[in-house]
């Protein structure tokens, strides 16, 4: 393969590109481990009570990459001539990538030392890829040893450049290698998260609104939820919050603290109004029966009518044979609640599902 004189330093692509082979790694990427793919939990701010001494203060995403470049010629090269690899893209920023290689050093290495660089092909403006550059030595009958590694110091590609070190390692080093050597470049790369919108923006600012209010349950179990929350799920909470210039008959209004001596579900009652549901109780099953009607009861006792809605929507789908008769038991109980009444009525004309 013939190389190419660079006339401009750092050295630029080479027209006639090397055929090398390229293995792209994904890992996850604790320290120097390596991450292909988004993680499923980036950190971000968190739904429910804050954690008393722990507090999330980042929303930014990375995704790293591994690649792996051989077939790099070690002779037949002159000072100053380079030989690139293939290229390989980071689809996430749309970035080109390549490695250019000079055995022999480009014109600002020191004499007798190979360098190399990485090349982005593109413009990646507001964009942090960090680098690292390592030379393997790959044996079949040993673990891989690592000759050299260079971490770059500059995250930032404004412009279609390349970095890296004229003195990257001693050729006389690599010569005398009887195992192949590979050049890895590990690539990562700073997300940062989308501007939130929709039902992700509204939970963002339920999220910061001040827990203000104390709420005591059965066994004197407390928790805590804003003010405007309680209201708006509840008239009747309402009522009991609101100061009215300080002629309010409530001394909740006062105190903010709400004495729900009878509820035994506070955490699930807070949840749903935080983020209009309870994950672990949207499918009805037996064993959650209790639950159900004692979230039922406070929701009737509070009006909380939203929560009497979604509860019942939930015992009245995905019927079984097994659990019917405790279903309809469950509605028939609360029929004096006007949407218990429409789901009895619409409950007898259902077919159970077999399993």
């Amino acid at each position: 393969m013939a190389a190419q004189m660079i006339p401009a330093a750092p050295p630029g692509p080479n027209p006639k590109q090397g055929l090398v082979n390229r293995v792209h790694h994904p890992h996850h990427h604790p320290g120097h481990h390596v991450a292909g793919a988004l993680d499923p939990d980036p950190l971000g701010p968190r739904t429910g009570p804050p954690a008393n001494n722990a507090v999330c203060v980042s929303a930014t995403c990375k995704k790293a990459y591994v690649f792996e470049i051989t077939n790099m010629p070690l002779e037949g090269y002159e000072r100053e001539e380079t030989w690139s690899s293939d290229e390989f893209e980071t689809p996430e920023i749309g970035g080109v990538w390549l490695v250019e290689f000079c055995p022999r050093g480009w014109r600002s290495a020191t004499e007798g030392w190979a360098s190399v660089y990485l090349r982005s092909k593109k413009r990646l403006p507001g964009v942090h890829v960090s680098y690292t550059i390592s030379l393997i030595l790959r044996d079949t009958r040993a673990p891989d040893a690592e000759l050299m590694k260079r971490c770059g110091k500059d995250p930032i590609w404004k412009e279609r450049s390349a970095k890296g070190w004229p003195d990257f390692v001693k050729i006389d080093t690599v010569l005398g290698c009887s195992a192949p050597l590979v050049l890895r470049v590990e690539l990562t790369i700073v997300l940062e998260p989308p501007p939130p919108t929709g039902e992700s923006k509204l939970r963002r600012m339920v999220n910061r609104l001040p827990r203000d209010v104390t709420l005591t349950g059965k066994s004197g179990h407390t928790q805590h939820c804003n003010a405007t929350l309680l209201s708006v799920s509840s008239p009747v909470l309402s009522a009991m919050l609101d100061p009215r210039n300080g002629q309010s008959p409530f001394q909740e209004s006062l105190d903010l603290t709400i004495a729900m001596e009878a509820c035994d579900e506070l955490d699930a009652l807070v949840t749903y109004i935080e983020e209009d549901k309870i994950p672990e109780l949207e499918t009805y099953t037996k064993q959650l029966d209790t639950r159900f009607r004692s979230l039922i009861t406070t929701a009737d006792k509070y009006q909380i009518r939203g929560l009497v809605q979604w509860l019942l929507k939930a015992v009245t789908k995905g019927i079984q044979r097994d659990d019917l008769t405790s279903r309809m038991a469950l509605v028939h109980d609360f029929k004096h609640i006007h949407h218990c009444q429409k789901r009895e009525i619409a409950s007898q004309g259902s077919r159970p599902t077999t399993k």
